[in-house]
Parts: structure tokens; sequence; C-alpha cells
């Protein structure tokens, strides 16, 4: 598969979750399939002379570099609104996704830098630049794309805990009466230990946000394992309601 083929599905690959939550992308813009199949027939054409394969097959390569460059940007567009549309109050997080506007920025400078080339591009200039989008896209951009998901998760993550936090002290105040109920206390106990474990996970989740060149951490596993956590304090609020009304 040549590169440019390869350039259209690594950006669909990368920007379809993207492209998906955006109802003013057309899905049909960002389809390369049939303009990647109108190349391969183009070079298999045994009618075409070499010249008119040379000019059919330049004309499509144009035309699909610039496809993907258009997607490329919407791609990045979507990216960063995302970012800025995310409130974030921890003051270091926050310069982090200042630098990854930046870096979003730049991208789009890129992007456009690259479009600006099309048009002088012969046949081996355009597999060229296909080659290096893609490589680009693997080297940087999917980078970028992973740490923008990451730092939202953690922020939506700890939003979350922030929310629990006050259920639970809402929980032991209205529960003042029934809290020397034994049982009660004891699932009262493992809510607040499921809490703490949430909130020490979804820290270490922040170390890990912020030192980007510490590949060893499996950042998405500490935020699963935080949600979990997140997910049994809720548990044990159905419970100690349960204990609450049979007392």
């Amino acid at each position: 598969m040549s590169a440019l083929a390869i350039s259209a599905l690594f950006f669909l690959s990368a920007g379809v979750t993207l492209a998906a939550e955006n109802k003013k992308t057309e899905p049909t813009e960002c389809n390369f399939g049939d303009k990647i199949q109108s190349l391969e027939l183009i070079q298999n054409n045994a009618k075409l002379g070499e010249s008119e394969k040379i000019k059919a097959e330049l004309q499509i390569r144009k035309q699909i570099l610039r496809q993907i460059i258009s997607c490329s940007s919407e791609e990045a567009r979507l990216l960063k609104l995302k970012l800025t549309d995310t409130s974030i109050v921890d003051r270091l997080v926050e310069k982090l996704k200042l630098n990854l506007i930046t870096e979003i920025n730049q991208a789009v400078d890129y992007y456009q830098n690259k479009n600006s080339q099309i048009d002088n591009l012969g046949i081996w200039g355009s597999k060229n630049m296909a080659q290096q989008i893609l490589d680009w896209r693997r080297g940087n951009y999917a980078q970028l794309i992973e740490r923008t998901a990451n730092l939202v998760a953690w922020n939506n993550n700890q939003g979350m805990i922030g929310v629990a936090e006050i259920r639970l002290a809402e929980t032991k105040k209205d529960l003042e009466v029934e809290i020397d109920n034994q049982k009660i206390q004891e699932v009262m106990d493992e809510a607040e230990t499921n809490l703490t474990k949430a909130k020490t996970l979804n820290q270490r989740a922040r170390e890990a946000l912020l030192n980007s060149n510490n590949n060893s951490i499996n950042y998405l596993e500490i935020i699963k394992q935080s949600l979990e956590s997140l997910g049994k304090m809720y548990d044990n609020f159905f419970e100690i309601k349960e204990l609450a009304t049979d007392t």
C-alpha cells in the first residue's frame, strides 16, 4: 500500500472520534476510499499512455493530499476546541493545557505550510509529502492527541471526585443519628476508603500527565482504577441507604 493510502487510513484511525463528535463535519469529506481506488485504477490502466497516466495520477494524488490536510486541519480545530472548553483549576495542569493548545496551533501551521506546496509537486514530490505527513502524524501528532485525551480524562475524573466528596459529606450529615449503627459505620468507612483510593489514583494520574516523558506509566489504567473506586463508593452509598431504611 502506498504512503498516500496509509496516510489517509492513519488519519481516519486517529481522527474518526473527533470528527464524529462534530455534527458540522460531513463524513464524506474525510472518506478517501473512492480516490484511493481511482488512483489504483489509473496505475493499472494499460490503455493509458505513460504521460497520460502520470498526469491523471498526479491530479488524484494532489486531491487526496488536499483532502488529508483539510480533514487534519479540522481534526486539529476540534482538538483545540475540546481543550479550550475544558475548565481547569489546577495551575500546573492549566499550564499544560496552554502548552498543548500551542502545539495544536503549530500543527495547523504545519498543515497550512504543506498545503501551500501542493500546486508545485510532481509525482515523486507528492509521494514524499504523503510520507512526510504520515511520519509526522505518527511521531508527533498521535502523541498530541493522546496527551490531550489524557488531560481531558483526568480533569473529568477530578470533577467526579469533587462531586463524590460533597456526596459523602452530605450522606454523613444525613445519617448522624444512624451513625451509631455499627454496620452503617463500617460501610461508611469503606466508602471513605474508596474515595481516598480514587483521589490517590487520580493524583498519580496527574503526576503522569505532567511527566509526559515517563512512558512506563499506564495512564488510562490508573484513571480506570480511580473510576472503579468511585463506583464502589457509590455502591457503598446504596448499601448505606438500604441499611438506614431497615433501621
